[in-house]
C-alpha cells in the first residue's frame, strides 16, 4: 500500500515559509581588487541565465567587479576559465559547468592562487568536487523527494513512475535518485523505472522516448522531469500519445513557461519544485569573497533553500 497521510505532511512541511539563515559570520570585501568571473552554461537556458545574474548583482554592492564568460558550446568552458585567469580573477564560479570537464584548466588556475567556487554540480552537503575549493548549492535531493511526496499523494498506491534526467547536468541525478528513495518509503511497492537523454538531442530523445514508455507500460501514470527543460519536451509527449488524461507529469526549476502555465492551469504538468536561482549567485559571490579574503567557505553550499 502506499502512506498517503506521510506524503501529504512532506508537502505541507515543503509548503512553510522560507527564512534566510545566514551562512556565516559576514566577511569584508573592501581588500579585494581581483575581479570574480562568471562561467555559465549557455545563455539559452535560463536557469543558467538566471543563476550568473546573481554573480553581477552580488558583486556591486561588495564593490567587486564582476565578469561573465558564456560558453554557449561546452567545448568553449576551457576558453572561459584560461580567460578568467588571464584577466586576473582572484575567483571563478562554474554555473553548472561540470568542473571534470575543466580539470587541467582549472588545475592551472588554482596554481596562480585563483580560487573555485561550484555552483549547481553538487548537492547541498557534499563536499567541494576536485579542482574546487567551495560550493554553492540548493538541496536537489530534497526537490526529488517533494515531487515523489506529491505523486504518492495524488495516485496513491496506483503509483506507477518514470524518472527522465540528463547526465549532461549532473544534479539532475540526485533529484531521480532521490525520488526513487522517497517513492519506496511512501510506497514500496510502487513501480520505478528511469531513462537518460542527451542533451544534445533533447528535444527529439525525450519526445521519442517518453511516447515509447507510455506505449510501453500501459499503467505508466507519472513522469518525473529533473528540469523544466525536459518537461517541455515530455508533455507534448504525453499529449500526443493520448495519455493526458493518465499521466501526470512533474519537474524542479520553477521558473519557466510553458511550465508554470501548466501548473497553474492542471495541464498534465501538476507540480514544480522551485529553486533560488538569483539568491544561488549571491550565495557564490559570498563565496568567493570569502575564498580570495582567505577565509573558510560557508558550510552546507551556502545555505540555500528550495
Amino acid at each position: 500500500g502506499a502512506d498517503v497521510e506521510a506524503a501529504q505532511q512532506v508537502l505541507l512541511d515543503a509548503l512553510q515559509p522560507v527564512e534566510f539563515d545566514p551562512p556565516a559570520e559576514p566577511v569584508d570585501p573592501s581588500g579585494i581588487d581581483k575581479p570574480i568571473c562568471i562561467i555559465t552554461c549557455g545563455g539559452g537556458n535560463l536557469y543558467c541565465k538566471t543563476v550568473q545574474e546573481g554573480p553581477g548583482a552580488a558583486a556591486t554592492p561588495a564593490g567587486v567587479e564582476a565578469k561573465t564568460f558564456i560558453a554557449d558550446d561546452p567545448a568553449r568552458n576551457a576558453v572561459g576559465v584560461r580567460t578568467a585567469v588571464s584577466r586576473g580573477a582572484g575567483a571563478i564560479i562554474l554555473v553548472a559547468v561540470d568542473p571534470k570537464s575543466v580539470a587541467g584548466p582549472l588545475a592551472e588556475a588554482q596554481e596562480q592562487g585563483v580560487k573555485v567556487v561550484s555552483t549547481a554540480n553538487t548537492n547541498k552537503n557534499d563536499p567541494p568536487l576536485p579542482g574546487t575549493d567551495a560550493n554553492a548549492t540548493v538541496d536537489f535531493s530534497f526537490e526529488g523527494k517533494v515531487n515523489a511526496a506529491y505523486a504518492v499523494a495524488s495516485k496513491g498506491a496506483d503509483t506507477n513512475a518514470y524518472c527522465a534526467t540528463t547526465l549532461s547536468f549532473p544534479t539532475t541525478r540526485f533529484v531521480c535518485d532521490a525520488f526513487k528513495a522517497e517513492l519506496a518509503r511512501l510506497c514500496p511497492d510502487c513501480p520505478y523505472e528511469e531513462g537518460d537523454y542527451n542533451l544534445t538531442s533533447l528535444a527529439q530523445d525525450v519526445r521519442s522516448g517518453i511516447q515509447s514508455q507510455i506505449q510501453s507500460n500501459p499503467d505508466l501514470n507519472w513522469i518525473m522531469c529533473t528540469t523544466d527543460l525536459l518537461c517541455q519536451y515530455a508533455v507534448p509527449a504525453i499529449q500526443a500519445a493520448g495519455a493526458r488524461d493518465r499521466v501526470t507529469a512533474g519537474s524542479q526549476t520553477g521558473q519557466l513557461e510553458p511550465n508554470l502555465g501548466w501548473v497553474r492551469d492542471g495541464n498534465i504538468q501538476k507540480i514544480d519544485v522551485g529553486l533560488p536561482q538569483s539568491w544561488n549567485g549571491w550565495a557564490a559571490v559570498d563565496q568567493a569573497l570569502r575564498l580570495v579574503a582567505g577565509e573558510k567557505p560557508a558550510p552546507r553550499g551556502g545555505n540555500l533553500p528550495v
